[in-house]
């Protein structure tokens, strides 16, 4: 079991970045807040040891130096970034090469530098004990970033550093020879905005930067796109469906639909394309290979099992609540949010009248359907083409 060592509220508002000194005694928390924008504190007992100030607005980054004498630094979207001395912390410079939103900053391994980005698109250079402007990194370059850099990371020897930026790329720059080595592309040539890059780390041999629709995208210097692209959701699942026994068609709140191979890639999805258009989907059924989504801007949409493209739609009345498929797929039961049922049969749709407030909807394989009530009641028809037939089981 593992207990809580502390817990701490440096804030008034949300946090950030979080950062710990060499030691594993002080932290350094930044974020929003009323009185202030961050906090440096001891891990053990939450003891103030300095005091953060300097900036106007909020603090989206920091970092410590790991070695002494000790060493801070802060980026806000006041345009600035603020250094410290320490322990304890206290304000030593405003750092004002930046024109815009300061969004990252990181020292090199060695300490020896820390390097700041922001929505400038330009990079700068420091040296990680003074605090001195060193240089601006690619300054001039015809490759340099044509979107806002989000984040930076150094590679294990402090050689390199990579950056991730709003125009969709990642760019692997040599600190000592001030050159551009290598440019990553995201998203194969599309504009879409959930390709821009707005985050990354350099661990050992793993490259890895962050799409801003989730996608985690591995990178080697060596290839113009990523080498692998890890998929998955970024809000609550709303609804999920086992397609066969092999794939599973899951949807979250946002309106992504991702489709999981179990056989070819365990773990790893694929973003089904206009599936919903960023609505919620409701609920999804699935029978043989067609799976059934119903989203909240009243329409079903259909996908077929192993896919990742709808292959068409069908508008209804309301937005569907409860969806399902009889056994050979070719018809779909739906209660929708007006209390209603309807059947869909070769794209078109029938009112069903089931004589209630319908909330929820079963087809067995049979092709009775079970039809759930808003008064508790489940009551029980016969799907006959298009038309639901009620037997007088209750």
């Amino acid at each position: 079991e593992h207990i809580a060592k502390g817990e701490y509220q440096p804030l008034a508002g949300r946090i950030s970045d979080i950062a710990w000194d060499h030691e594993s005694q002080r932290v350094m928390a930044v974020g929003d807040g009323k009185d202030s924008f961050g906090h440096f504190f001891t891990y053990d007992t939450g003891n103030s040891v300095g005091t953060m100030m300097g900036h106007s607005k909020v603090v989206n980054a920091c970092a410590m130096r790991q070695s002494r004498p000790f060493r801070a630094v802060t980026c806000s979207d006041d345009g600035t970034c603020v250094f410290y001395h320490g322990a304890p912390y206290r304000y030593a410079a405003v750092l004002g090469e930046h024109v815009g939103f300061v969004y990252d900053v990181k020292y090199a391994p060695s300490d020896e530098f820390f390097v700041t980005v922001g929505a400038d698109k330009k990079i700068f250079l420091y040296d990680g004990k003074s605090g001195e402007l060193v240089r601006q990194v690619g300054a001039g370059s015809a490759e340099a970033h044509t979107g806002s850099i989000y984040a930076v990371a150094w590679s294990p020897d402090g050689k390199l550093i990579v950056t991730s930026s709003a125009d969709r790329t990642c760019k692997f720059w040599d600190i000592a020879a001030d050159a551009l080595v290598a440019t990553v592309a995201i998203g194969a040539g599309s504009a879409a905005p959930e390709h821009q890059q707005v985050g990354n780390l350099w661990a050992g041999d793993h490259i890895v930067s962050l799409s801003l629709s989730g996608n985690l995208n591995y990178l080697r210097m060596d290839s113009a796109a990523p080498v692998r692209v890890v998929t998955g959701h970024q809000k609550a699942i709303t609804a999920a469906v086992l397609a066969h026994p092999q794939t599973l068609y899951t949807a979250s709140y946002d309106g992504r639909v991702c489709t999981w191979d179990f056989a070819g890639s365990p773990g790893t999805a694929a973003a089904v394309e206009g599936s919903t258009g960023g609505v919620r989907v409701e609920d999804a059924a699935a029978s043989g290979d067609l799976v059934a989504l119903g989203s909240m801007d009243d329409t079903l949409r259909f996908v077929r099992a192993g896919t990742v493209a709808a292959a068409s739609a069908v508008a209804l009345a309301a937005a569907p609540r409860s969806v399902a498929l009889d056994a050979d797929g070719t018809t779909v039961v739906a209660a929708l949010q007006d209390d209603s049922v309807v059947v869909v049969r070769d794209g078109r749709v029938t009112h069903a009248d089931v004589g209630g407030a319908a909330h929820a909807v079963a087809v067995s394989a049979e092709g009775l359907v079970a039809v759930g009530f808003q008064d508790c009641s489940v009551r029980l028809f016969k799907l006959d083409g298009a038309v639901l037939a009620p037997t007088g089981a209750a």
